[in-house]
């Protein structure tokens, strides 16, 4: 179960659910795709898969847990089987997309060009053209452009079921199939998304493309993971391995060094804590040291001295017109990269 919240730019919240368990069992985010704000999906969506996965692969993985840890990730295997194999049944069956397959008509960039809008710009009345949008805070423009958010947002559940149905069965082709859909997201020259965020989060009539659009890509986090839960199998293929570790290393570079990345990286509120944790997720996939030394730093002197209250809130996402569900997003993402970071030295819960 998932508390989402909507956000400039951002595509879910993440839940205190999720957080607690990827503290116990090495997991990323539990995100659910919602246009609401603060809503619980439904007991059968897929929002735990991904908690699932991680637990999956942690139990492989670290055998000499204490036996109350492994009875843990026992009982949350035994409850999600069913549900995970569903989805990984589904995921069999679907077709392979990509962001080529949905043109985004505003788009200043080309079809392997990441595009979105900003949730809350809507056309201005007072203009015969609408030009340039006005902002809406708290507003959520039903017909901006999401096309290529949702292909990357079912992308990374299809994925995710993929990877835990094959750590619970060892059967190759639920290992075969998520590498045909990496395949054809990431690496096929014909339908590859390309390894930047140029065009995110445009506003008709004002920006082409922002940073603060490359919190859309906060669903690719799970897709290291879930690479990581089937390195065993014959699909993923020293080639094909290398071949999406270069993807996000150049989706991390370039949010280190472009414009965009830069502003991104210097934003007060969840924005920053989001841009973070993707390069630490990225740095860790693409075994970049320097990088998640930087995110260590950003996580225990800048945004939690900068961001956080004694009292444990984060007064910039109490301003909004969401404010819980703001501040759970915040929560979840802040509790994540720490999460993520422990594994490499040190302990950023007790620094």
């Amino acid at each position: 179960m998932t508390l989402v919240a909507p956000e400039e730019g951002t595509v879910d919240g993440g839940s205190a659910a999720g957080a607690i368990n990827r503290t116990r069992c090495g997991g990323l985010a539990c995100r659910s795709r919602t246009q609401a704000a603060c809503v619980l999906p439904q007991a059968g969506s897929l929002a735990t898969m991904l908690v699932l996965s991680a637990a999956l692969l942690l139990a492989t993985q670290q055998l000499a847990a204490p036996s109350a840890q492994q009875s843990d990730l026992g009982t949350i295997v035994e409850h999600e089987r069913k549900r995970v194999m569903l989805a990984a049944s589904l995921a069999l069956d679907a077709k392979a997309d990509a962001i080529t397959n949905h043109p985004a008509p505003l788009s200043a960039g080309g079809p392997h060009d990441f595009y979105s809008n900003g949730d809350y710009w809507w056309p201005d009345p007072a203009k015969p053209d609408g030009l340039p949008y006005i902002r809406k805070d708290g507003e959520t423009n039903p017909a901006n452009f999401r096309a290529h958010r949702e292909a990357m947002a079912t992308l990374r559940d299809r994925v995710a079921a993929l990877a835990a149905a094959y750590r619970l069965t060892s059967e190759e082709r639920y290992a075969t199939k998520a590498i045909a859909l990496l395949d054809t997201f990431f690496l096929a020259p014909a339908t590859k998304m390309q390894p930047h965020l140029t065009y995110a989060q445009a506003i008709p009539g004002r920006s082409p493309g922002r940073g603060i659009g490359i919190i859309d890509a906060i669903h690719l986090i799970e897709i290291p993971q879930a690479i990581h839960a089937i390195e065993d199998s014959k699909a993923l293929t020293p080639k094909v391995r290398e071949a999406l570790e270069r993807w996000f290393g150049e989706l991390k570079d370039w949010m280190r060094n472009s414009p965009n990345g830069r502003e991104e990286a210097a934003e007060k509120n969840n924005h920053a804590v989001a841009y973070w944790l993707q390069i630490a997720v990225y740095a860790e996939f693409t075994q970049d040291a320097k990088a998640l030394t930087e995110c260590r730093r950003q996580l225990c002197e800048v945004i939690l001295p900068q961001q956080m209250a004694p009292d444990g809130s984060f007064p910039l996402e109490l301003e909004r017109t969401k404010p819980y569900g703001y501040s759970i997003f915040q929560m979840d993402n802040v509790a994540t990269l720490a999460h993520v970071l422990k594994q490499h030295g040190g302990d950023p819960w007790t620094f």
